[in-house]
């Protein structure tokens, strides 16, 4: 691997000098990040799902809704 130049005033990112990439060396910004994305999944996945319960819970109720309906016709 090759060896990456340090950036002047910032500590934390790095130079790769075959790409000249810039690039984040600081591991504890990138937990944090990594961290933050998967808080956000989690949350959008909790959100998808309480969606999909709450198009159930409709779906039931129309159906409950057209069969009191039907009962009080006969």
């Amino acid at each position: 691997m090759t060896r990456l130049l340090p950036i002047e005033n910032n500590p934390a990112m790095a130079r790769d000098p075959n790409t000249q990439a810039i690039v984040s060396i600081n591991s504890d910004e990138l937990a944090q990040a990594r961290l933050a994305k998967k808080k956000r999944r989690k949350a959008a996945a909790e959100q998808e799902q309480l969606k999909q319960d709450v198009d159930l819970l409709k779906n039931e109720l129309s159906e409950m809704k057209d069969l009191l309906k039907k009962l009080i016709e006969k």
